[in-house]
């Protein structure tokens, strides 16, 4: 009990059509019906676009149609759709609405507003069913064997699991953690029955709607990401993988004096194929943090605010440098759900007066963060750490930029000569980085000035594909921040600059 069993099978690859073989009619029923849903409410949307895009441009021009409250009234619409359909199809929608509720850097507020609702609001599983497959992994009758008290209210709920918060029995505990872990609160993390199936086949018609946006609308490498992402899902259903990765990173926040005081990643006590209890961390999610702030009735004058934030910010920046460029293995799902700001941040007398020598600018505020769910992580090989710290260094310095992002593998349309050097810079700050573009140029892909428009890309190496979506998730969680020092933060120089983590 309360051991990380090691992994005895190697993963399968996945071919890019849901599993098929020895699967019930009625599983396979469900999943076609799936699949037709998903086409149905995903179409829906689109073609909401298209026609407004027509009717919206039509009128305009005639001088008959207010555009920004035409165009106001369809993000409402298509925000309310999308996240109806993320919410009670569940599955890979949810990851897909958590990962566009951070862009905040070029979604409509609308998308972002209830999109946001995802990382901590998806309908959970009933807390019987949660219990049958703790008992079941556990091998155990009944949950009293091992559990002081099961809360039968999850903690919170995502795409693939949910989180329960229990008490372990206090001989459990002493036996396998020592005396002084008598009252041990965990968190057990449990794997939804048959969500296996249902993200498989979610994956398999987005590989479709892929291929169709980068034919048509976008023009960018769609196809590749999906197909990387595809052969790394399974890793997600391994909770013994997840949990060996969660201790991973739970050594180099703790090699590390800077991380340490910053940074707290659970302890792994145990962990099955579809069970994982682990540390409990008392803290709050950072997108629920001003509601708890105002249920305490909690007032943060500005000024600290802003020196809150930008802490926030340094600390996520820190973290993820260290595992990106640090030895190449890194959490590739870093959306605020999975951040916690923990209580002891404002808990106790020696937090207030922490708060009250930074407010009188005596001391350097510091939050710590909680830093949950290890399920998708990457390892870069040592080539592509290689190169990857070298195009940091070139946007740090602002020279060669062109030539070490086409030395990553990433293809244009045209060749590389063709293109400025100039153009392919700034496309690279907009990929790889969190600076703000230079005036007349957009981040949002649908924006005609938005560099992947003006310099297409043709092929994305897929082991890319999860540097490019942790760095465009801390660039929209920076722009969720009220403070324009965190909006001008370019992670490119934090890291270089004032972290040193790009040396060769």
């Amino acid at each position: 009990m309360f051991e990380v069993r090691q992994q005895t099978r190697p993963l399968t690859r996945f071919t890019g059509k849901p599993p098929e073989s020895r699967m019930p009619w009625d599983v396979r029923f469900r999943l076609w019906r799936r699949s037709t849903e998903f086409w149905w409410r995903a179409g829906s949307i689109y073609c909401s676009y298209k026609w407004s895009q027509f009717f919206i441009g039509a009128l305009g021009r005639l001088g008959a149609l207010n555009r920004d409250a035409a165009w106001s009234s369809q993000h409402e619409r298509a925000s309310k759709a999308m996240y109806n359909m993320c919410s009670e199809m569940r599955g890979f929608l949810i990851k897909a609405g958590q990962f566009l509720a951070t862009r905040a850097d070029f979604l409509p507020e609308p998308f972002i507003r209830r999109l946001s609702k995802l990382h901590d609001d998806v309908e959970p599983i009933t807390a019987a069913a949660a219990q049958r497959v703790v008992a079941s992994e556990l091998g155990i009758q009944h949950l009293d064997d091992i559990f002081e008290c099961f809360e039968s209210d999850p903690l919170g709920a995502a795409s693939i699991s949910q989180v329960h918060r229990a008490k372990l029995r206090k001989s459990i505990a002493s036996a396998a953690l020592g005396k002084r872990h008598r009252d041990t609160w965990v968190a057990v993390k449990v794997q939804y029955p048959d969500a296996e199936n249902m993200m498989l086949n979610d994956l398999a018609s987005l590989l479709i709607l892929a291929r169709f946006l980068q034919r048509y609308e976008l023009k960018f490498d769609l196809e590749s990401p999906v197909l990387e992402l595809q052969s790394q899902i399974r890793q997600e259903f391994d909770f013994i993988r997840e949990a060996a990765n969660t201790e991973r990173i739970r050594s180099l926040v703790l090699g590390s004096r800077k991380l340490r005081a910053r940074i707290q990643v659970p302890r792994i006590y145990h962990a099955t194929k579809r069970l994982i209890i682990m540390e409990y961390l008392d803290g709050v999610p950072i997108p629920q943090l001003e509601e708890e702030l105002r249920r305490r009735r909690v007032r943060i004058p500005a000024r600290l605010e802003r020196m809150l934030e930008r802490n926030l910010m340094d600390s996520i920046a820190l973290v993820y440098g260290k595992m990106l460029l640090g030895k190449g293995f890194f959490q590739a799902d870093p959306h605020p759900g999975n951040m916690l700001v923990l209580q002891r941040n404002w808990s106790g007398n020696r937090s207030f007066f922490k708060g009250t020598l930074a407010y009188l600018g005596l001391v350097e505020p510091t939050i710590q963060l909680g830093l949950l769910d290890f399920g998708q992580c990457k390892q870069l090989t040592p080539e592509r750490l290689r190169q990857l710290r070298a195009l940091m260094r070139a946007m740090y310095r602002g020279h060669h930029v062109a030539a070490a992002f086409f030395d990553l593998g990433i293809a244009l349309e045209r060749e590389p000569e063709f293109y400025d050097p100039n153009d392919v810079a700034i496309l690279a700050y907009s990929m790889f980085d969190t600076r703000p573009l230079p005036a007349g140029r957009s981040i949002s892909p649908f924006d005609p000035n938005c560099p992947l428009k003006q310099t297409p890309v043709r092929h994305l190496p897929g082991d890319l594909f999860f540097v490019l979506r942790t760095i465009q998730i801390l660039r929209g969680l920076q722009s969720r921040m009220q403070s324009r020092q965190c909006l001008n933060t370019s992670l490119a120089k934090e890291w270089c600059g004032r972290w040193g983590l790009c040396a060769d």
